[in-house]
């Protein structure tokens, strides 16, 4: 609590009548024990008395959460590996249960053209689905003490 003094004009001077219970300090109280007290001030020579009922208070252990990381979610891909055939020739792409044949049927138009059969094989990689990991907020409780 801060008292204030209003109306008047100079310097302000503090003094507590029993400074075991309140101290002043600028107008600040700071409460010491239980008790009352009569906290006075003094502007030109006029005295000003404001009495202060200092009560018991009880320390209180409080706790409060503090996070030392973030909940968050990771989604992480499921792939699936499927090969195609891909032509040298022409570039064309087979994929699929019935490649091979498919290839072979169009490797033959190449062949009675003269033009060869070759082909290469790759992987493809397909995402068919996420996995999804829940990872809760970690922490951990605080105590503090305040008085009530």
């Amino acid at each position: 609590m801060v008292l204030s003094v209003t109306g008047g004009t100079g310097k302000i001077g503090w003094k507590s009548s029993n400074s075991g219970i309140a101290k002043v300090d600028n107008g600040k109280i700071i409460a010491v024990k239980a008790g009352q007290t009569t906290i006075t001030a003094i502007q030109n020579g006029k005295k000003m008395n404001c009495t202060v009922t200092v009560s018991e208070k009880q320390r209180v252990e409080k706790k409060r959460w503090v996070v030392t990381k973030e909940a968050r979610t990771v989604n992480t891909p499921i792939y699936e590996r499927v090969g195609y055939i891909e032509c040298l020739i022409c570039g064309e792409i087979f994929q699929g249960d019935n490649m091979g044949e498919e290839y072979d049927a169009h490797e033959s138009n190449h062949l009675k053209n003269d033009e060869g059969g070759q082909y290469t094989v790759k992987p493809w990689d397909t995402i068919i689905g996420w996995e999804v990991t829940e990872y809760p907020e970690e922490g951990y409780f605080e105590s503090y003490w305040v008085y009530e």
